[in-house]
């Protein structure tokens, strides 16, 4: 009889795990360890760390007697870094040896995930330090943050409704700065979805924010925030040809003395696959210390593809501000049209020209700020053409466009701007391309003191490489890259050439060895840089290993020379 009861009971507690099995993980984790050498040195100092870390995780994820009523996730993580450092300055070293131990935790309880009211509890404790490593010396920055809440869903018949709660409290420490911060949130929000054609949300949140700064005990700075902000949204497909949305936004923040609320609309119409027309409205009212100003901005815009090779478009816009800080109107009108011309299927050209008429009116409060009120008149002219040749695998791109503004006032604007190209593929695996871009711009415009300045800008550059990429045997590829930039004007002149290497290749299923190599020079600053790694990769079942090297260096410049070297092991298992 009591072997009876005994097997009763066992199956009683044990069946529903078996039943449910497949919706947790039950046991996870992983082991990790890491050998990891950095060295880091300039013309000056030289700092040589060598570490060990160890980092242990562990979890566990189950239910209590059902998951339909309460499933958890508890996890712990411990780490353990023992490093020792060589400082090198001129005939001196210095020796340290430093051991960081920090450990994590987390715990989530999830109840009645399957139903309308699901919610969760959690907690998480974060330790994050980071060794910072420089020619000079190594610095340890810790990062803590301790956070805890809740969050849930509620649906409803009328809506669904998302909260959150969260509590979050954070230290940074480093050698001679402390920062520590309290945050509090809580949020909601709400969306409907009325019918296939229907949708509406609206979210809030407050939180509030505390901060605190100490650098060496001789400079502090605190400060306390509230912040409140809410979103709302609606969008309507009216049908097939016609839709509508809407949303309102409200931010305030009390720290930064600013209140702001915007709203706007936008209904867009496409009684065709050729025309498409988008009218929008926008309401903003922004509160500052300075003062409270509304603006009011109205746009249209729209364009109709008359064939598959000529379109036109258009777009307007009333812009207005009033208020304690300035006034402001302004309009404007854009017309737009663009023409493609198939010579043949492989040479064609574009055309394309607009023209925009604006008015401004200005009023600012300072009467130390004056600009007139203007008008202004612009056009865009633009041409380009496409050849290619398929017997010679290379083709031809060039274009040219010319700006010009216009005003009632000094202000004016003249921008030629042309570019080409030309890429040629000589093989299926090497190929060469050349750009070509140059501008000239002649700017004229009034300051705020009145006074009229005119600003000339001109601009050549050239980008040219050869590329080139193999297979390697049947599961390898290799790329090659060279190349030469060249820029000059009115401002820097500059050559930087350059070149890639990458290697990648898969020795076996589970063993892959990947490698890079950069080198550039820009000779506007005296620079050299020179960059590179390789990586052994290795996967067995839930086992990896890596090991690897990374290079960079510089040399030249204000720094003069740099070097940073690393290398590492490193093993990892999950469990």
């Amino acid at each position: 009889m009591k072997r009876r009861f005994f097997l009763a009971s066992l199956v009683t507690l044990l069946l529903p795990f078996a039943l449910h099995a497949e919706y947790t993980r039950g046991v996870y984790g992983k082991l990790e360890y890491v050998l990891m050498h950095d060295n880091i040195s300039d013309k000056y100092n030289s700092t040589d760390r060598k570490s060990f870390v160890q980092h242990y995780q562990l979890g566990y994820e189950s239910f209590i007697y059902n998951p339909k009523l309460l499933t958890y996730d508890i996890g712990i993580g411990y780490y353990i870094d023992s490093s020792t450092s060589d400082v090198s300055s001129g005939a001196s070293t210095t020796t340290s040896k430093n051991e960081t131990k920090h450990t994590n935790y987390k715990a989530y309880l999830h109840f009645i995930k399957a139903s309308n009211f699901p919610f969760t509890l959690y907690y998480e404790k974060i330790d994050s330090p980071i060794w910072s490593t420089a020619p000079d010396g190594t610095t340890l920055i810790t990062y803590k943050t301790d956070k805890y809440g809740l969050y849930g869903r509620l649906k409803l018949d009328l809506f669904n409704l998302n909260y959150e709660y969260r509590v979050s409290e954070s230290d940074k420490r480093e050698s001679f700065l402390t920062e520590t911060g309290n945050n509090k949130r809580f949020a909601v929000g709400i969306d409907k979805q009325f019918d296939e054609n229907r949708t509406a949300s609206f979210n809030y949140s407050h939180e509030i924010r505390d901060y605190t700064r100490e650098d060496n005990g001789t400079f502090s700075d605190s400060w306390n925030d509230v912040v409140d902000s809410a979103y709302a949204t609606y969008s309507w497909i009216i049908s097939k040809k016609l839709s509508f949305t809407a949303s309102a936004n409200y931010m305030k923040n009390e720290y930064l003395d600013y209140e702001d609320i915007t709203a706007t609309t936008s209904l867009n119409w496409r009684p065709s696959h050729k025309h498409s027309e988008t009218v929008s409205l926008t309401v903003d009212r922004t509160k500052t210390e300075d003062g409270t100003n509304n603006y009011l901005s109205v746009n249209e815009s729209g364009s109709f593809n008359h064939t598959d090779n000529f379109t036109t478009n258009h777009s307007f816009q009333a812009y207005t501000a009033r208020g304690d800080l300035y006034n402001l109107t302004l309009a404007s009108a854009t017309f737009g049209t663009s023409y493609r011309i198939p010579h043949s299927d492989t040479f064609s050209t574009s055309y394309g020209a607009s023209v925009t008429g604006r008015t401004e009116s200005y009023d600012y409060s300072d009467e130390n700020i004056t600009i007139a009120d203007r008008n202004m008149l612009s056009y865009t002219l633009s041409s380009s053409l496409t050849k290619r040749f398929e017997e010679d695998m290379s083709s031809v791109t060039a274009g040219l466009s010319l700006y010009q503004l216009i005003s009632t006032t000094s202000d004016a604007t003249q921008r030629l701007t042309m570019n080409a190209g030309y890429n040629k593929e000589f093989t299926k695996q090497l190929g060469y391309y050349i750009k070509l871009y140059g501008t000239y711009d002649n700017n004229t415009y009034s300051a705020v003191d009145g006074n009229e300045t005119e600003r000339i800008t001109k601009v050549f550059s050239v980008d040219n490489a050869l590329s080139y990429w193999r297979a390697v045997g049947y599961n390898g590829k290799m790329t090659l890259k060279a190349g030469l930039l060249y820029s000059a004007g009115t401002f820097l002149n500059r050559v930087n050439p350059y070149g890639n290497f990458t290697f990648f290749y898969m020795l076996r299923r589970d063993l892959m060895f990947k490698s890079t190599a950069k080198v550039s020079n820009d000779t506007a600053y005296n620079v050299t840089s020179y960059t590179g790694s390789a990586d052994l990769i290795y996967r067995i079942r839930k086992i990896e290993m890596r090991t690897g090297a990374q290079l960079s260096r510089q040399t030249g410049g204000t720094f003069g020379y740099r070097n940073h070297l690393n290398y590492y092991f490193r093993i990892s298992r999950r469990l």
